[in-house]
């Protein structure tokens, strides 16, 4: 995500694992792994200078079907 990038709030209808490769934010921290519920919402602001790099497993599959913003 790059500095200033924002994903607005939304929930998954499946379970998300979240990594944080590279990068700290408000919402994101390095080295980190976030665990979110079915349903639960959340968003993404990277609020730094820098790229905020995370790798995303969300099952099943993340879809516009499946994805739903708020």
């Amino acid at each position: 995500m790059v500095p200033g990038g924002i994903e607005a709030k939304h929930y998954h209808d499946g379970i998300e694992l979240e990594y944080v490769i590279r990068g700290n934010s408000g919402t994101h921290k390095k080295g980190q792994i976030y665990f979110r519920k079915r349903g639960e919402i959340h968003e993404g602001i990277n609020d730094s200078k820098n790229d905020l790099v995370f790798l995303c497993l969300t099952i099943p599959a993340e879809t516009k079907r499946n994805t739903h913003y708020l």
